[in-house]
């Protein structure tokens, strides 16, 4: 502090002073006598001066009453008031630009074209996942560590067409941040500014982080394709194909299955299995067993990048190779009445789940709204049924005659292949078959049974319906 302009200020008796406050502005004064109090003064005023020129903008010159030198303080003063008032609004501006661009997950670059090296606004460095201490944010670098492989040519080409003199032309493309998590960008291409007196030419532009949207649509899409689905399926056995070859191609699945809880007995069937889960089909799972269970006991989604370390695990032959899956309940009117499983050689991610689920509720719902149908259908037959045996019965005595029509009735509404009507002689304890049908060999078919004898005997002492699944 003891040097200014050149001058050495605690030796000199005189002193030439030239103070620069801009390009249009400068002042010159001389201090002189420095065995009086003005020259204390103005030693003490040139060196505050030389401390703000040397760049500690916090102080303010002193006015000491020496007109020439307060003068230049005084105007000193005012500019860096000035300036530091026109910082505080950079630095507003600045915050608020920040705060716009996460609000709006929008960041701003500049690529320097000599050094190759880019300018990121903060949100850029949110938006890509790098550390703002990263040295290496070349574009180069850029490239070839964050932006998905399927996509670096696309980007490569945008640019150089710019840089080209082609028109700028919105572009988007996907990132891969460092912990592997992969968004969806959109970007402006680019603005080239050629350097001028001295400035090196530039290329600036904008991204906006568009994942969340991409992903309201890929949602939109997949309940749509599902819905469509659903809707082109006559009936139940078309809509569970339909559907879950909808859902493969959606997430990128190489196994679909869809189980649903059997009403009688409680397990769970798995009524249809789709690509690597085909031969899943017909398989039944006790009640409440393995992750199926779970699944439809609690009413909550399940995952798991590697199903082989989940101790609930139990139909191990299923998942040979499809150790990543998920499976999500089917609810309809608030219960839970079956599970829809995907399974792929690559983890799921939480977006997967978050859109598995829609489609299962689609899914639900449309195979409640079949099973309603063929309820009634049912219903239907079974009415008609009724009414054909009562006309049989009320047309004609022949008791055989009544006994076909019922058979081929009952036949007809359980889709059975084989049946036979049994009539028990009370005087002679035996049972006698006077209709009987489908049987590829009469060995099956007994025309004499006892009582208490094979299935139907023992069936006879107990009236309730008896079901055995073989």
């Amino acid at each position: 502090m003891g040097r200014f302009f050149d001058v050495d200020l605690e030796q000199a008796e005189t002193a030439d002073m030239e103070v620069t406050l801009s390009e249009n502005v400068r002042f010159k004064l001389k201090i002189a006598g420095s065995k009086s109090s003005a020259y204390a003064n103005a030693m003490t005023q040139a060196r505050v001066l030389a401390r703000i020129a040397a760049g500690e903008r916090t102080l303010r010159a002193p006015v000491t009453g020496a007109a020439e030198v307060d003068q230049i303080s005084l105007e000193l003063n005012r500019m860096l008031d000035a300036i530091d008032l026109s910082v505080q609004a950079l630095q507003s501006a600045k915050a608020d630009l920040e705060q716009a661009q996460g609000l709006a997950l929008v960041g701003s670059w500049k690529w320097n074209l000599q050094t190759g090296l880019v300018a990121w606004s903060d949100e850029m460095y949110r938006i890509f996942g790098v550390d703002k201490t990263d040295t290496d944010v070349s574009l180069d670098h850029i490239i070839a560590t964050a932006i998905h492989p399927q996509d670096r040519q696309r980007v490569k080409d945008n640019q150089l067409a710019i840089l080209n003199g082609a028109e700028s032309q919105p572009i988007e493309y996907r990132v891969i941040r460092g912990d592997g998590a992969e968004r969806h960008l959109w970007a402006n291409g680019g603005i080239l500014e050629a350097g001028d007196a001295g400035k090196p030419p530039t290329l600036r532009g904008v991204v906006q982080d568009i994942t969340e949207r991409k992903r309201r649509e890929r949602e939109h899409e997949a309940l749509i394709a599902v819905a469509a689905s659903a809707r082109a399926a006559s009936n139940r056995a078309s809509l569970l194909l339909l559907v879950l070859e909808e859902v493969m191609n959606v997430l990128d699945a190489e196994g679909a299955m869809l189980g649903v809880r059997d009403p009688i007995t409680g397990e769970t069937l798995i009524e249809q299995g789709l690509g690597e889960w085909i031969s899943a089909t017909g398989v039944r799972l006790e009640t409440g067993a393995g992750i199926s269970g779970w699944v439809l006991s609690t009413g909550q989604s399940y995952s798991n990048a590697d199903i082989r370390t989940d101790e609930r695990h139990i139909s191990r032959e299923l998942f040979s190779h499809l150790f990543a899956v998920a499976c999500v309940p089917l609810i309809a009117q608030e219960q839970p009445n079956g599970v829809l499983w995907v399974g792929r050689t690559h983890p799921f991610a939480p977006a997967d789940i978050s859109l598995l689920s829609p489609i299962a509720d689609i899914v639900a719902n449309a195979i409640y709204r079949v099973s309603l149908f063929e309820q009634t259908e049912q219903r239907l037959h079974q009415l008609d049924a009724l009414r054909k045996i009562d006309q049989a019965i009320t047309a004609s005595f022949d008791v055989q005659i009544s006994l076909d029509v019922i058979l081929d009735q009952v036949k007809g509404n359980l889709k059975a292949v084989a049946g036979e009507i049994l009539l028990l002689t009370l005087f002679a304890q035996m049972f006698n078959t006077p209709a009987g049908s489908g049987f590829r060999s009469q060995a099956v078919q007994q025309p004499h049974l006892a009582i208490a004898e094979g299935h139907a005997g023992i069936k006879a002492l107990d009236p309730r319906p008896n079901y055995l699944p073989e």
